[in-house]
């Protein structure tokens, strides 16, 4: 067991309020978290985690919560067992257990002893469609997609290289270490540039990223700018270019030569491009319609991230797979036969 933790009355209402968010209303759980924790700084950092660690992790294993539920006759949708519960199975010491109101004795462990299979925190029709589709590679990669995802950063080299960020990193006492180049050796690409941050640090408000130092980008994305391979002065079309992950990478691997044109069939999504290249200091990216775009001449490169059901996404965002209906996965379907 873990430290002692007593609990109170409005902490635990403020995650059951998030939960009913999330869950009912349809809120994504990245963002009901970051709206509770800037509308209640008058919680610590110990708090605050809770929050964050409690909704995250009945999130991803609701379901499995809910069979232990069903199995020991337990009440579901009574947001207070899945707390208790996901407390225990953290291996968390309640001082002040009876602020639950519980329905079981937590004394005894073999009453919530949890099946943490990963196809069983899918909802039951998902679980189904991804084994008829992929078959027995769907055990170890929904059991994968639980693992909470590794924070990683792109170091923007328009600006530092990435052992001097590292070096800065580490005198602001922030667990971090250079991803090694060699990890993918035998698919021909490595990240070249990136940084795993091990501590919990919230670096978005750090100086560091307020100058355009890095960029918050997971490993396969990262990949996608190696994959490319571009040469000095190319012109790239990076036609989803969505909130311009991408683009910016692209732009400092040309080193802010050629010419990187970004758009997005919905062009809400490229809304917060502009400020984020100004910071990067990527001169070469231009934003364009995607009406514009269809009429482009002489490209060397054109990026096409294309839309997708989002279930890669799962392990950094556990709530994606409560939010996918069968009809979306249908549209998608046809969406990439038509093109």
């Amino acid at each position: 067991m873990s430290k002692p933790i007593k609990l109170h009355k409005p902490l635990l209402e403020i995650v059951k309020n998030g939960l009913h968010e999330i869950f009912n209303n349809g809120i994504y759980a990245d963002k009901e978290v970051q709206h509770i924790l800037l509308n209640n700084k008058q919680f610590g950092s110990r708090d605050r985690s809770f929050i964050a660690e409690t909704i995250y992790d009945i999130v991803r294993w609701k379901r499995n919560y809910e069979q232990l539920m069903v199995n020991r006759k337990w009440s579901i949708g009574n947001w207070n067992n899945y707390i208790l519960i996901s407390l225990l199975n953290r291996k968390k010491e309640i001082v002040n257990p009876e602020i639950f109101d519980c329905e079981f004795d937590i004394s005894k462990p073999e009453n919530w002893l949890i099946n943490f299979d990963g196809r069983i925190s899918f909802p039951e029709w998902l679980d189904k469609k991804c084994f008829d589709e992929i078959g027995e590679d769907w055990n170890s990669i929904a059991t994968a997609l639980n693992i909470p995802a590794k924070t990683f950063i792109r170091v923007n080299t328009l600006k530092i290289t990435p052992e001097n960020l590292l070096e800065l990193l580490l005198k602001e006492n922030i667990d971090a270490k250079i991803t090694n180049p060699t990890a993918l050796e035998k698919t021909g690409f490595s990240f070249k540039n990136c940084i795993e941050i091990s501590s919990k640090n919230n670096l978005k408000n750090s100086t560091f990223y307020k100058s355009g130092f890095f960029e918050f980008q997971d490993l396969g994305s990262q990949l996608i700018g190696e994959f490319c391979d571009l040469k000095s002065n190319q012109i790239v079309l990076d036609l989803c270019a969505g909130a311009g992950g991408k683009s910016l990478h692209l732009s400092a691997i040309l080193q802010n030569k050629g010419k990187i044109y970004a758009t997005d069939f919905k062009p809400e999504r490229t809304k917060t491009l502009a400020n984020r290249a100004n910071n990067a200091g990527c001169k070469n990216i231009e934003i364009i319609s995607f009406e514009k775009a269809m009429f482009l001449k002489n490209l060397d490169v054109i990026l096409i991230d294309a839309p997708c059901s989002g279930i890669g996404t799962i392990k950094r965002n556990p709530d994606v797979k409560w939010k996918l209906k069968i009809l979306t996965l249908t549209i998608i379907k046809q969406f990439k036969q038509h093109y």
